[in-house]
């Protein structure tokens, strides 16, 4: 499903988009903690995340993920569009089958 977003999407793009399902609110630096990711990495798969031609932006500018500020940082949130990617991972997880 994701893939269906951006063919070419990197593991560590699927991992942050994963990890911000979980724990929206993340400022990069928790991300980076949690998904055992380095800053630059965090930072670049957040930004991956963001809208095309939001501040940040950096290619394929999925527009799954919103920075909005918080405090002294920002912080990271699903946007409509990730609300219904994850809403749809969660349908497909929930109809699995076990295997064996």
């Amino acid at each position: 499903m994701f893939r269906s977003q951006d063919a070419g999407a990197r593991i560590s793009v699927v991992l942050a988009f994963l990890y911000l399902c979980e724990n929206e609110g993340l400022c990069i630096s928790e991300l980076a903690a949690v998904a055992d990711l380095t800053m630059a990495t965090a930072s670049r798969a957040a930004r991956s995340l963001l809208a095309p031609g939001a501040k940040g932006a950096l290619a394929p500018a999925l527009g799954l993920a919103e920075l909005r500020p918080q405090g002294k940082t920002h912080a990271l949130f699903l946007t409509k569009q990730g609300h219904a990617l994850r809403a749809g991972l969660d349908r497909t997880i929930a109809a699995a089958v076990l295997i064996g």
